[in-house]
């Protein structure tokens, strides 16, 4: 079981210094400072649960398994810590497959209910679990349930009552076998699992600690992070508390703000119309040196599993302007990506510009550029028209292209290739030269001329 990339971080984040929060010493109802109060547990006879849930993403092609444990004296927390489940997503498959621990939730008997906040998860670094996975990847860690739930008692009295539900999946707990509790403490050694339990501690106390956010801090905060979006987020049913604890969660983090060279929004699925679904989904990725994003992970959200994951695969498909350090070098980083949904309309994906104007006259092509239709597309036999919303500058140059139809990632590839090597003439407004866009479609295999 491997560590996540999301795991790195480099420099500082202004967004951390900006909250002015401070790290507490420790939970004043036990005494001890964060670091010492977590420490093994003698496993002698104790017995262990399992819950193991199959996931098959509606309107995906893709899924994933996900495994959670259970054991009363598994790691000795503090009282106030809550209950400690260890947790494992694997069996990755299909391009779209993410997992998100916050979209979790817990049935403990026939009257409580837990859902997991993204807060209560974390990964064996002491960071933010969950995100997108290959098909040979993995991810592992934990999250506490509130004390106050009777998990130990109603598990040990009867273990299927004790159930795990993920979006439409449900799956009980049930005695975990001698070979299934040895595996899962080969996998999470305590003298890896303490460090990451006491990272997570003192996020805990991090953000207990932060002071409380007035609805003009809250507006800063949103307008600081997203320019030209915090209505949109502040209109959102993110409370100004989640708000500040994901703004917390992206830490030591360097964010980034290049240029986006392709803004891709993020299909409505069927089910989510229908159910009456929407809201806003912040995701946060990671961008590679070469700006492409190479994981995606929920960050904060308003909404439905299933729109939570729509936005994720979307943010997959973004591209940035490389970011560079101040010695010229390419690097990567993290950015931000708010999707709103709203029904009677069309997914948004917002890239912070706040473009709002339309020209009385589009853009023109100049100079067309026919994409290349890749050689292992044609051998498989993928076909389709790719189309792309061009958004050009009063001086013609492309800003940014916008992913609005596409096939497969090999086509949709070759026609931004093509629309980057294209040469074009501003909008027009009264004569004035403006910022304006212009939808470019290209056809593969490309139709043949007449």
């Amino acid at each position: 079981m491997r560590g996540r990339l999301r795991h790195l971080t480099v420099g500082g984040c202004l967004i951390a210094a900006l909250a002015g929060a401070t790290v507490a010493g420790g939970d004043p109802g036990d005494g001890r400072a964060a670091g010492e109060v977590l420490s093994g547990a003698d496993h002698g006879s104790v017995r262990g649960y399992e819950a193991v849930l199959h996931i098959k993403e509606p309107g995906y092609a893709a899924g994933l398994r996900i495994r959670l444990y259970y054991e009363p004296e598994f790691a000795r927390t503090p009282p106030s810590a809550g209950h400690l489940f260890l947790v494992y997503a694997d069996s990755a498959w299909g391009e779209d497959a993410f997992f998100v621990p916050s979209d979790l939730a817990l049935e403990v008997g026939d009257e409580e209910i837990y859902r997991v906040e993204s807060e209560q998860a974390s990964d064996l670094m002491g960071q933010a679990l969950g995100g997108h996975l290959n098909e040979r990847e993995s991810q592992l860690g934990f999250f506490l349930a509130p004390a106050p739930l009777h998990v130990q008692e109603v598990i040990g009295r009867d273990p299927s009552s004790v159930v795990v539900r993920y979006a439409h999946h449900r799956a009980s707990f049930a005695p975990a076998s001698a070979g299934e509790r040895e595996e899962w403490h080969a996998s999470v050694p305590l003298p890896r699992l303490m460090p990451a339990l006491n990272a997570w501690w003192d996020w805990v106390e991090q953000i207990g600690a932060a002071p409380g956010m007035s609805a003009g801090e809250a507006r800063f905060f949103a307008e600081r992070i997203f320019p030209g979006q915090g209505e949109v987020l502040l209109h959102s049913r993110i409370s100004p508390a989640a708000l500040r604890n994901a703004i917390l969660r992206v830490g030591e983090r360097r964010l980034i703000d290049t240029p986006v060279i392709q803004r891709v929004a993020p299909t409505y699925p069927a089910a989510a119309r229908q159910a009456g679904a929407e809201g806003l989904v912040v995701a946060l990725a990671y961008v590679s040196e070469q700006g492409r994003v190479r994981d995606a992970s929920l960050l904060a959200s308003s909404t439905v599993h299933l729109l939570n994951v729509a936005a994720l695969a979307a943010a997959m498909e973004w591209r940035f302007a490389p970011s560079r350090d101040r010695n010229g070098l390419a690097t990567d980083g993290w950015r931000l990506i708010p999707f709103e949904f709203r029904l009677g309309g069309v997914p948004t994906a917002s890239s912070g510009t706040g473009r709002e104007e339309t020209a009385a006259s589009p853009p023109r092509i100049l100079k067309a550029v026919s994409a290349h239709y890749p050689d292992k597309a044609r051998r498989s036999r993928i076909e389709g028209t790719v189309v792309y919303r061009a958004v050009i500058s009063p001086t013609g140059k492309l800003v940014e292209a916008v992913l609005e139809k596409p096939v497969h990632p090999l086509l949709d590839d070759a026609a931004l290739a093509a629309v980057e090597k294209m040469l074009f003439s501003p909008a027009l407004r009264d004569g004035v030269p403006v910022e304006g866009e212009i939808l470019i479609p290209f056809r593969f295999p490309e139709e043949p001329r007449r």
